[in-house]
C-alpha cells in the first residue's frame, strides 16, 4: 500500500455536493415534525411494553391470585438473591429455550380449552406444588432424534418438546446415558485433558444436557416441600408435636438412660426425610434466627437444613419454612385469599428483615418483565433503517428521526445497564454477556458523537447497528441461564472491574465502530456513486479518530490488566490468551495509525485495515475463551466457534472487496472517466489494482 501509487484525480466537478444522503429541500415543517412524530411513536411503545403495577391469574370464584407479588419473593439460589420471577425464567430456558412456557390444550381436546402464557411465578408454583398439573406440561426440548431412538420413539427431526410424564417410564436409560458420558469424561481427564478439550459426541452432549434439566426439574419439584407430601402443613405442624418428646429421648438415649423409643423413633423419621431435602434442594429460603448463629445473615438456607438444625433449637417452624408451607399448600388447594395473605406476610418479613434484598428482588422483576434489552434491539433496528433510508430521500427529517430515536434508545439501554449495576451490586462489566451490553452501549455514545460533528447518518447508522448486534449476542448468552451469577475470586474487586475490565472494552467497542465505519466506506465506495473526495475525506477522519481513540484505551486497559495480573498471580504478563488478544488489538491498531502517519496508506488502505481490526476484536473477545485454557477462561463456549469463523469469513470478503481495482468502484467512474483524456495525453496510465 504506497502512497507512490497512481490515483485517480480528486477532482470535484462544479455544483457537486459534499454528499448526496444530505439533500435540504425538504420542507421546514415536514423536517421538524416527523422527529417528534418518530419519537413520540417510540416512547409509546416503549410504555406499552412496561409491565402493569400487578399481574394476576383469575382463581375460579374468589379474588385473584397476586402473582407478582409471588413472583419478586427472594430466593438464595447459586450464591445470589433471585426473585421467584428469575428463578423460574431462568429454569424454563434450560429446560426449553424460552423464559415463558405457553400450556396448549392436548390433541383432540373438545373442551374449547384456549392456549394461555402462565405468569412465571405460577408456572413454578405449579411445579412445586401441583404436580399432577406441571408434570404434563411440555417444557423439555429435544432436537436429537437418536435420544428418540433411545426412548423407542419415532426418529423425528427438528425440536420437539415432552412432558415429564413422557420422560418418566426412561429416567433409567437417562442416567444410564449419563453415567457413561460421566465415564468417559473422568477417563479423558485422568489423561491429562481439560473439560474444553474432551470431544463429546451429538448424542452425548445431548444426553448430558437432558440429565441435567431433567434433574433440575426434579429440584425444583422437592426444593420446599416433598413431592409425595399430603399436605405439609399438617406433616410440619405433626413434626412441631413430635419435637419435645422425640428431643428428650435422644438425649436420654445418648446419656444410656431410659428412652421413648416412639417418639425417638417418630422424631428420627422426620430428621431422615428433612435431611433428605436438605441433599437434594438448593434454594436458601429461610436466614439465620438462632442465636450466636456463626454464619452470616445473608447465608440463607434450604428448608430441609432448616427444619433440621434450626427447628430443634427453638423448638419452632422458622418463620420462612412456614410462611412458604403456607403459601405452597393454599396453592396447591387453589384457594387465592390464603394465597395472598401468605404472600404478602412473607413479603412483609423478609423487608422487615431484609429490606436490600426485598428491593432488589422487586427491581429484578420489574427489569425482567420489561426486558431493556431486548426492547432496544427492536429500536436499534428502527434508528438504523431510519438513517439508511436517509440516504435515499427526505435526508434530514429521516436522519434527524434516527438521531432522536438513537437518543431515546440509549436511555432505555443506559436504564437496563444501570439496574444491572445496582442488581449485581458490580461494576458495568462482569461476564461475557454484560461485555456486549457495554460494548453495544458505549458504541452509541461515540456514534451519537461522530453523528453531531458529520450529520450524515453514518455515525447513527454504525452505532446502531453495533447495538443491535451486539444486544443479540447477549441475547443468545442469556440462554445459558443466570447473567448476573457470582463472579470468580480472582474477579471479585470492583476497583479493577471498573478499572482495567471497562477501560478494556470501550477499547473493544471503538475498534468494532472504527470496522465498521471501515465496511461502510467500501461497500459505499464500491456499489454506490456517491463517495466522493469530500465524503472519503470525512469517512476516512472519522476510522481514523476512532482508531486514535480504541487504541489510547486498549493500551490504557492492558497495561492496568498487567498491574491486577501482578497484584493476583505475581506476574505481570504470562502470554495468557485473552492477554495476548488484548495485546494483539494494541499492536493492530498502533500499525494502523503508523501506516497513515508513514504514508504506506491512504482512505482506502486505512479503510481495509480497520476492517481486518474486526477479525482482531472478535477473535480477543470470544475466540480467546473458546481455547478453554489460560487464567481468563471465565466463559468457555463451543457452540459459537461457526459464528465467529462466518463473522470472520464475512470481513476478510469485505477486505478483499476493498482491494478490488479503483475502476471496480462506481464512486470512482466518473472522475476516472474525466481524468482519461489528460492521463492518456500526458502520462502513461495508472497502476491498476494497488490499494491506497
Amino acid at each position: 500500500m504506497s502512497s507512490s501509487e497512481t490515483h485517480p484525480p480528486e477532482t470535484t466537478p462544479p455544483g457537486a455536493q459534499d454528499s448526496p444522503m444530505r439533500n435540504h429541500s425538504e420542507s421546514a415543517s415536514f423536517a421538524t415534525w416527523l422527529p417528534i412524530v418518530v419519537a413520540a411513536l417510540a416512547l409509546a411503545y416503549i410504555v406499552s411494553c412496561i409491565p402493569l403495577a400487578r399481574e394476576t391469574a383469575p382463581a375460579a370464584g374468589g379474588e385473584a391470585f397476586h402473582l407478582n407479588a409471588a413472583g419478586a419473593l427472594p430466593i438464595l439460589v447459586d450464591g445470589r438473591f433471585k426473585p421467584v420471577d428469575s428463578v423460574s425464567r431462568f429454569a424454563l430456558v434450560a429446560m426449553s429455550g424460552r423464559q415463558l412456557y405457553t400450556h396448549k390444550p392436548p390433541a383432540g381436546d373438545t373442551t374449547g380449552a384456549k392456549a394461555r402464557t402462565l405468569h412465571p411465578a405460577e408456572w413454578l408454583f405449579d411445579v412445586m406444588a401441583r404436580q399432577e398439573t406441571a408434570n404434563d406440561f411440555k417444557l423439555f426440548r429435544i432436537n436429537n432424534p437418536d435420544i428418540l431412538g433411545l426412548f423407542g420413539w419415532t426418529q423425528q427431526t427438528g425440536v420437539k418438546h415432552f412432558s415429564f410424564n413422557d420422560l418418566k417410564p426412561f429416567l433409567k436409560t437417562i442416567d444410564n446415558e449419563n453415567a457413561k458420558v460421566a465415564e468417559f469424561r473422568k477417563k479423558e481427564t485422568d489423561r491429562g485433558k481439560q473439560s474444553s478439550e474432551i470431544q463429546l459426541s451429538p448424542l452425548e452432549r445431548d444426553i448430558e444436557m437432558l440429565y441435567k434439566v431433567v434433574f433440575l426439574y426434579q429440584q425444583l419439584k422437592n426444593g420446599i416441600v416433598p413431592e409425595d407430601s399430603p399436605g405439609f402443613k399438617r406433616e410440619l405442624d405433626a413434626y412441631v408435636q413430635v419435637l419435645p418428646m422425640g428431643l428428650a429421648a435422644a438425649a436420654a438415649k445418648k446419656e444410656g438412660k431410659p428412652y421413648d423409643e416412639a417418639a425417638f423413633n417418630a422424631l428420627m423419621q422426620f430428621i431422615a426425610r428433612f435431611d433428605s431435602m436438605a441433599q437434594t434442594s438448593k434454594l436458601g429460603i429461610a436466614w439465620p434466627v438462632a442465636e450466636g448463629a456463626t454464619i452470616p445473615a445473608d447465608h440463607w438456607r434450604t428448608i430441609g437444613t432448616s427444619l433440621t438444625e434450626d427447628t430443634p433449637l427453638l423448638s419452632a417452624i422458622h418463620p420462612a419454612a412456614q410462611g412458604w408451607a403456607d403459601v405452597l399448600d393454599a396453592w396447591k388447594r387453589q384457594d387465592s385469599a390464603a394465597f395472598n395473605a401468605g404472600v404478602a406476610t412473607l413479603s412483609a418479613t423478609v423487608e422487615k428483615k431484609f429490606p436490600d434484598v426485598m428491593a432488589k428482588a422487586r427491581w429484578e422483576q420489574r427489569f425482567n418483565q420489561l426486558a431493556p434489552f431486548y426492547l432496544c434491539m427492536i429500536l436499534y433496528t428502527a434508528a438504523f433503517l431510519l438513517a439508511a433510508f436517509s440516504w435515499l430521500g427526505w435526508s434530514e427529517p429521516l436522519r434527524r428521526s434516527a438521531v432522536w430515536l438513537l437518543g431515546i434508545t440509549f436511555a432505555v439501554h443506559t436504564l437496563g445497564l444501570v439496574a444491572r449495576m445496582y442488581l449485581q451490586g458490580r461494576p458495568p462489566v462482569t461476564n461475557l454477556y454484560s461485555s456486549a451490553i457495554f460494548i453495544g452501549w458505549f458504541t452509541i455514545i461515540i456514534g451519537l458523537f461522530i453523528e453531531m460533528t458529520s450529520r450524515d447518518g453514518i455515525g447513527a447508522a454504525a452505532s446502531a447497528m453495533i447495538g443491535f448486534f451486539t444486544l443479540s449476542v447477549a441475547h443468545f448468552l442469556s440462554l445459558d441461564g443466570d447473567t448476573m451469577i457470582m463472579l470468580q475470586a480472582v474477579l471479585d474487586t470492583n476497583f479493577w472491574l471498573a478499572t482495567h475490565v471497562v477501560t478494556v472494552t470501550i477499547g473493544y467497542s471503538a475498534t468494532f465502530l472504527a470496522g465498521l465505519l471501515a465496511v461502510f466506506y467500501i461497500i459505499r465506495g464500491v456499489f454506490t456513486r456517491t463517495l466522493n473526495e469530500p465524503a472519503r475525506k470525512r469517512m476516512a477522519g472519522m476510522i481514523y479518530g476512532t482508531i486514535c481513540f480504541a487504541t489510547l484505551f486498549s493500551f490504557v486497559g492492558t497495561v492496568l490488566g498487567g498491574i491486577w495480573a501482578d497484584q493476583s498471580w505475581g506476574r505481570f504478563w504470562g502470554w495468557d490468551p485473552k492477554e495476548n488478544g488484548a495485546l494483539m488489538i494494541v499492536l493492530w491498531n498502533a500499525m494502523i495509525l503508523h501506516a497513515r502517519w508513514g504514508g504506506m496508506v491512504r482512505e482506502r488502505g486505512l479503510a481495509v485495515l480497520a476492517v481486518g481490526g474486526n477479525i482482531i476484536t472478535a477473535f480477543s473477545w470470544f475466540g480467546t475463551n473458546m481455547l478453554g485454557i489460560g487464567l481468563h477462561s471465565y466463559g468457555f463456549m463451543d457452540s459459537a466457534l461457526f459464528w465467529l469463523l462466518a463473522f470472520d469469513a464475512s470481513q476478510l470478503a469485505i477486505m478483499f472487496i476493498g482491494l478490488f481495482p479503483f475502476e471496480a468502484w462506481r464512486s470512482y467512474e466518473d472522475e476516472l472517466r474525466r481524468a482519461a483524456p489528460s492521463t492518456v495525453a500526458a502520462a502513461p496510465p495508472p497502476a491498476q489494482g494497488r490499494p491506497a
